[in-house]
């Protein structure tokens, strides 16, 4: 198939925008759009990929979408307000209402629907008397498999039982239906056995909030114009042309951006693309042998900051009514070169701070036959005090939190966990006797191969971490196939009863990983790369 090819640090998947033939988008040019839901929403992930698609097509719009995403939040609490002014409403809750109990083998949720149907419904006839329009989102599954802290097993029937209760809502109260339970299901099946989008068993990641964002995109006819025309469009063919970048990292200060197109057979499609405030237009023939388009922005375009994004949209439209849309994101991440098997440095931060502005020294050693490990001190003057949790620790209040992306070549540092990126949490406590805990929270079969320890020290604490042994019964944990491995650094420290977070590669927020791209420092092993700094490459299209 031309539209799933898995590539080198660029993953093609991605998003159909609608070419239809009516005119009208879905969406109207004074949009307030508001986004009701849990977790999955608060992130603000996929609410930012529809921000950058609907800038894409239309520069300039007044559309406004807001985040109303609650952690943790319940169908039955109460909406958390926002803008009375809303024109346009999406909903997509229910997870939690199944996800927090202990089902035996045929769980009994009459009880819940019962709720879940009365407190959707409220919030549809509250929306609808604004004025609004309303969207109900099929709540998506779990996957049991991945289960970790959240209690997974037997959820995904009873989840399934809510969205048929969404599906007749949306039918009773004359409500548009999305389907992204269906659509994130389908969505994994295409996946290879390593690839997965809730690492958590819970939360869709990377990959998964892309689909959530593209189940909206795909029926909105972005190719109209904005007059509200408040129905769905049929989703069209996608253009058939193969798409991928050049190169899966941009090394030198002057290499340019370019995507590589190749159709099944002589095409030709008129090109739109958008880089930050740049923009244009063309049209291009294209063949069954690969032709190269370049990017046509200046040098300083490309020239992105140490631990900076950059996004670049691009969208091909045929005759035929044939659309297709692929995303881009860089990141500028660090590489360090290896000296005996030996990467070393420091967590520094410029923020006022009683110890000093050295929060952690750290250091990562290989071994001969293959082992890692991770070493290092945190300066600090209180422990948080009774403050432990799994839960709680997975935010970074107390202690590290890691990641480490472990995948080969062709899988490295793209938009998804799965099973070979672990994020790690060592937590540490004083009372009743100084103690750590390492808990693989993603990539959960790296517990296998996890030792850890933690000591007091008179200013802080020093940490050792080593991944060595199985992985699993028939898979050993060895560095040396890898030509290179990434890994991120949160150092959690409380600070006069509250808790700062400072990251090894400014800005990059680890506290909800979900939430932006992952984008890790590189340990280049191999000296695979020339210079200490590179600008990975992810496309995601359909």
């Amino acid at each position: 198939m031309w539209q799933k090819s898995c590539l080198a640090a660029a993953t093609l998947s991605g998003l159909a925008a609608v070419a239809g033939a009516a005119d009208g988008c879905f969406l109207r040019e004074n949009e307030r759009w508001m986004l009701s839901g849990d977790s999955i929403t608060s992130t603000d992930t996929y609410r930012q990929i529809l921000r950058r698609v609907i800038d894409h097509y239309f520069p300039g719009n007044q559309v406004v979408i807001q985040n109303e995403g609650v952690w943790g939040r319940l169908a039955e609490e109460d909406f958390p307000g926002g803008d009375r002014k809303r024109t346009l409403v999406s909903i997509m809750l229910g997870m939690n209402n199944i996800i927090h109990h202990e089902w035996g083998p045929e769980p009994d949720v009459e009880k819940i629907r019962e709720n879940y149907r009365k407190s959707i419904l409220a919030q549809i006839r509250s929306a609808k008397a604004d004025g609004a329009t309303v969207i109900l989102m099929t709540p998506t599954l779990t996957d049991e498999f991945e289960s970790s802290f959240f209690s997974a097993v037997n959820t995904r029937e009873a989840l399934k039982k809510l969205g048929d209760d969404i599906r007749q809502l949306a039918a009773e109260e004359d409500c548009l239906l999305l389907p992204v339970a269906e659509e994130l299901e389908a969505y994994q099946r295409s996946l290879g056995p390593n690839q997965v989008f809730r690492p958590d068993g819970v939360h869709p990641y990377g990959w998964g909030q892309y689909v959530i964002a593209r189940a909206f995109l795909n029926r909105m006819n972005l190719n109209g114009k904005l007059n509200g025309e408040r129905k769905w469009s049929e989703i069209p063919a996608p253009v058939p042309v193969r798409v991928e970048p050049v190169r899966a990292f941009l090394n030198g200060a002057e290499e340019p951006l370019e995507l590589r197109l190749r159709a099944e057979k002589p095409l030709r499609v008129r090109l739109r693309w958008s880089f930050g405030k740049e923009r244009g237009a063309e049209e291009l023939t294209l063949g069954t042998e690969p032709r190269i388009w370049r990017f046509p922005v200046a040098p300083e375009t490309l020239r992105i900051p140490l631990g900076g994004f950059a996004a670049a949209t691009v969208d091909l439209t045929t005759e035929a009514g044939e659309s297709s849309l692929y995303l881009i994101d860089l990141a500028r991440t660090r590489v360090l070169k290896p000296v005996n098997g030996v990467v070393e440095g420091e967590v520094v931060t410029d923020r006022p701070r009683s110890e000093g502005p050295t929060v952690a020294r750290w250091r990562l050693e290989e071994t001969p036959e293959g082992e890692l490990w991770f070493t290092g001190t945190v300066r600090a003057d209180e422990y948080p005090r009774g403050q432990g949790g799994i839960f709680r620790n997975v935010f970074g209040l107390n202690g590290l939190q890691m990641v480490f992306d472990f995948r080969p070549a062709e899988r490295f540092a793209n938009l998804n966990f799965d099973r070979d990126v672990h994020m790690v949490i060592l937590s540490v406590c004083d009372q009743p006797h100084f103690s750590a805990q390492a808990l693989a929270w993603m990539g959960r079969r790296i517990q296998n191969a996890l030792f850890a320890n933690a000591e007091p020290l008179a200013d802080g604490y020093r940490w050792t971490l080593g991944f060595r042994g199985q992985i699993t019964d028939y898979r050993p944990f060895d560095l040396r196939p890898l030509d290179y491995y990434g890994f991120s650094l949160l150092v959690a420290d409380s600070e006069q009863n509250r808790i700062e977070r400072y990251p090894l590669l400014e800005p990059v927020p680890y506290a909800h990983p979900e939430s932006k791209l992952q984008q890790p420092i590189i340990v280049d092993r191999k000296n695979r790369f020339p210079g200490t700094e590179t600008t990975t490459v992810q496309l995601f299209g359909f």
